[in-house]
């Protein structure tokens, strides 16, 4: 698996988390600062709002 792909997974699970509560969001706000990854805003689901100064990509 590429790099770049277990950061989105990564992401994604830590936005659901954020959105829909659960456990492990410290675990994998962990992995991801391990990575390296920066840890962009998350907005509540369903927002027409653009966040601000927030990280897109990899």
């Amino acid at each position: 698996m590429q790099d770049k792909t277990i950061d989105n997974a990564l992401l994604a699970l830590r936005k659901d988390m954020i959105r829909n509560g659960g456990d492990g969001l410290t675990h994998v706000e962990a992995l991801l600062t391990m990575r390296g990854v920066g840890l962009p805003a998350v907005l509540p689901s369903g927002s027409t709002q653009q966040a601000k100064g927030v990280w897109h990509g990899c």
